[in-house]
């Protein structure tokens, strides 16, 4: 499809109107939306008709735009951080932020790199070296440690290598920057299992803790496997929500999520900014060290009435109900 030719536009545009107006979606996320930026010639233009008219449509100024910003051709297709406005006054698409992702995921598997800690530091900051000169928000960024394709939260700590035999295809990334935590695939080793509800856990709290808009996958927070399965698009039954399963994490993974969140609401003057005027000091001076250790301390913005005290307490080290501990989120 050729979305920046005038007629083609034009029947895109119809039917996002008619799933917002007549079906009332609320939002859109244009899956491999660079593709939808390249003309007549493949070359991805700096202002294509389809994302203008999106942008600028008065009937759909009440609709959210996300884009996945990039599509199969690299490195011309990836615009993570570029994606177009649209020419409007606000900037109506916000982006997977993929380099969110890699770069936790690298963090917190433990990978060494000079620069992986700043890296790190700017994602849990809301990416402005991405999206602050664009006049653009955290909010524009949004955070995702997994998503629909690709490992979940689970088997990304229990997997090193996909295991998609069972799609009968040559299929899935082989480049999913996970780590088993010792034992590929299930295990009945206490001290593996343990450190995978950490990871989990790590995972969970950089993503509810950081600047931007986060996003979780229907089922992480109580740890659904794919049994390794990286593309489980042509499968039925692996893909299925289990409700006794996240019976029974009720107490561990599903509470240390759902007190995350609250957490992130009840203080959403720290976490949930809308600008990148966050009071930030570092307890560390050192940034090229390979320890991937990060550790800061976030200072309350003035309070516009009477506020209570912050006295939350969230470790990931441990399960619960000693992982997290709060008078303000009820825990």
């Amino acid at each position: 499809v050729n979305g920046n030719n005038p007629l083609c536009t034009e029947w895109i545009l119809e039917c996002v109107r008619y799933w917002a107006l007549e079906m009332r979606v609320d939002g859109f996320r244009f899956d491999l939306a660079a593709s939808l930026l390249r003309g007549q010639d493949g070359q991805i233009s700096p202002d294509p008709l389809l994302v203008r008219r999106l942008a600028n449509d008065p009937l759909l100024a009440h609709v959210k735009f996300i884009a996945e910003p990039w599509d199969c051709s690299w490195p011309d297709g990836y615009l993570v951080g570029s994606f177009p406005s649209g020419g409007g006054e606000q900037h109506r698409f916000a982006e997977w932020n993929g380099k969110f992702r890699d770069t936790v995921r690298r963090f917190i598997k433990g990978d060494e790199g000079v620069s992986l800690k700043g890296d790190f530091a700017s994602r849990i900051c809301g990416s402005a070296d991405l999206y602050k000169d664009g006049g653009r928000g955290p909010c524009h960024s949004i955070n995702f440690i997994t998503a629909h394709d690709g490992f979940t939260l689970r088997d990304l700590v229990s997997f090193h290598n996909k295991m998609n035999s069972n799609n009968a295809e040559e299929s899935g990334d082989d480049n999913n920057i996970s780590w088993n935590c010792g034992e590929e695939g299930e295990s009945v080793n206490p001290e593996v299992l343990l450190l995978r509800e950490r990871q989990m856990r790590n995972f969970m709290a950089a993503l509810f803790l950081a600047a931007g808009t986060p996003m979780l996958i229907c089922g992480d927070e109580y740890g659904r496997s794919q049994g390794g399965n990286n593309n489980t698009w042509c499968q039925d039954a692996v893909n299925w929500f289990s409700w006794d399963a996240c019976t029974a994490e009720e107490q561990g993974l599903v509470r240390f999520c759902r007190l995350l969140i609250a957490l992130r609401k009840s203080h959403s003057e720290l976490f949930a900014r809308e600008d990148y005027e966050r009071n930030i000091t570092w307890n560390h001076d050192n940034w090229e060290d390979p320890y991937n250790f990060l550790s800061f301390i976030l200072e309350m913005p003035q309070p516009k009435g009477p506020v209570g005290g912050l006295s939350d307490t969230a470790s990931t080290a441990v399960g619960s109900p000693e992982s997290f501990i709060g008078e303000s989120v009820g825990g």
